[in-house]
């Protein structure tokens, strides 16, 4: 949510990346998670953050406008980085979190398996973020901006939606 422009500082970004918010909404999620974190330290009480992205909401009929136009003017998904998650895999992520009666405190990010965007983001990510081409150069192909490696090694997490759903071709 951020209003300026938002240095990583590095991509892609996980869990650990500095949480630098900007707004009254970034920042209560911010002291949600340190709560949650207090609350587990005091109790011991499984505590869980789950950081979701722009979601799709499963219905490729009715974002496909929204999605198309998107992927067709980039800038309008750089605020967000162009990271999205499918709910049907978010609502997935929840299931195996809240299953699993080992995590402790954990904060995961779930987001699908691409970027919302049909051109690498080591070219993509400078235009709107410059200074960032070093760190971005590893995001060839469809790499995301924000990894759900955690969700996958701990959770077992693994999302199966693409805006490719929802676009064809």
């Amino acid at each position: 949510m951020a209003e300026r422009p938002f240095d990583p500082v590095y991509l892609p970004i996980d869990e650990e990346h500095p949480r630098l918010p900007q707004d009254a909404y970034s920042l209560t999620k911010l002291i949600d998670e340190e709560i949650l974190g207090a609350l587990h330290r005091r109790t011991g009480l499984q505590t869980i953050a789950i950081r979701p992205p722009l979601m799709l909401y499963g219905d490729p009929d009715a974002e496909r406008a929204t999605v198309q136009d998107r992927l067709d003017h980039p800038e309008r998904s750089a605020r967000v980085m162009w990271v999205y998650c499918d709910v049907r895999d978010l609502a997935q992520g929840f299931r195996l979190a809240v299953e699993d009666e080992k995590l402790g405190n954990e904060t995961f990010f779930l987001t699908a398996d691409d970027a919302l965007a049909r051109e690498p983001l080591a070219t993509l990510l400078p235009r709107h973020f410059p200074g960032t081409e070093e760190m971005a150069k590893g995001l060839m192909g469809t790499t995301p901006a924000v990894t759900s490696a955690k969700a996958k090694r701990l959770l077992g997490y693994q999302p199966r939606h693409s805006w490719r759903d929802y676009v064809p071709g």
